[in-house]
Formats: structure tokens, C-alpha cells, sequence
């Protein structure tokens, strides 16, 4: 008995320690989201003044990964595959500009970056975004009950 009480301390004890870790290395954004950001040595095989920005996009309260959400940098946009991953490729000319990245995903609250310069190197961000509890907007309906009026 005094076994099964020791691992389930030790169980609650390393997921504090995860949450805990994961809470401090969590850029706040504002709203419940945020990101890690992490600049990492030029890859070899990559022109010398390019810059590529990649990462993954996951819920904040369950760590899941989050499919199709845009991430947009000013003139550039992509979305996160079913593994949650993003890749965006910067060309010679815009990466030597400070830039901010923007994540949206439906259901979702946008998380902004801070301006940041990507001066060619690698770059690893990671989204976290907190679930909006407002409701979405039937657009249809709406459309439909306009059109409806106007006969």
C-alpha cells in the first residue's frame, strides 16, 4: 500500500514539475495562451541570409496538438499540419526585418508574438493557444435571415 501511495506522489510530483517548467518558459500573451521562442544555429544547407521559422501549435489546458491554424508573419502565411507542425521560409530580403508571427486557429484565441528580429538564423517557435469559450458566429443563418427580408 505504502508503494502504490509513493509512486502516486511521485506521479503528481513530475507533472507539477512539468507544469511548472512548461508555465515559466511561456511567453504571456493576452489572453491564457503564449509561446516559446528559440533561436538556433544557421542549418548548413540554407542560404547564408535566409531565415526559416518553424514549430508546433498545441492547446494550452491539454498539450493536443492543433491542426490547420494559421500562423502569418506580414506578406507570408501558412498552417499547421496534422501533426501540429508549421514551417515558414523567409527570403534574403525579409529576413533581416523585425517581424511578429500571428496564430489563429478556430475555437481558438489568437496569440501574437513581440516583434523579434530574425537576423538568418533558425527559429523555433512554439504556439500555446487557450480555447475561446465565446460562441461562433452562424454567418449562414445570418445571410439566409437577411436575404429572407429583403423579399
Amino acid at each position: 500500500m505504502q508503494g502504490v501511495n509513493m509512486k502516486m506522489l511521485l506521479f503528481v510530483l513530475i507533472q507539477m514539475m512539468v507544469h511548472i517548467g512548461l508555465a515559466q518558459e511561456l511567453k504571456p500573451t493576452y489572453n491564457k495562451g503564449g509561446y516559446t521562442i528559440e533561436f538556433k544555429e544557421k542549418i548548413k544547407s540554407n542560404k547564408a541570409d535566409s531565415s526559416n521559422i518553424c514549430g508546433q501549435v498545441f492547446n494550452v489546458a491539454t498539450n493536443e496538438k492543433i491542426v490547420s491554424a494559421k500562423i502569418e508573419i506580414p506578406c507570408l502565411s501558412t498552417s499547421s499540419n496534422i501533426e501540429g507542425e508549421y514551417y515558414l521560409y523567409l527570403k534574403p530580403s525579409n529576413s533581416t526585418f523585425s517581424n511578429f508571427i500571428k496564430v489563429t486557429a478556430v475555437g481558438y484565441q489568437t496569440v501574437e508574438t513581440d516583434f523579434f528580429k530574425t537576423d538568418s538564423s533558425d527559429i523555433e517557435v512554439n504556439f500555446y493557444l487557450s480555447e475561446d469559450d465565446r460562441p461562433l458566429i452562424q454567418c449562414v443563418e445570418t445571410i439566409n435571415n437577411l436575404e429572407n427580408k429583403r423579399k
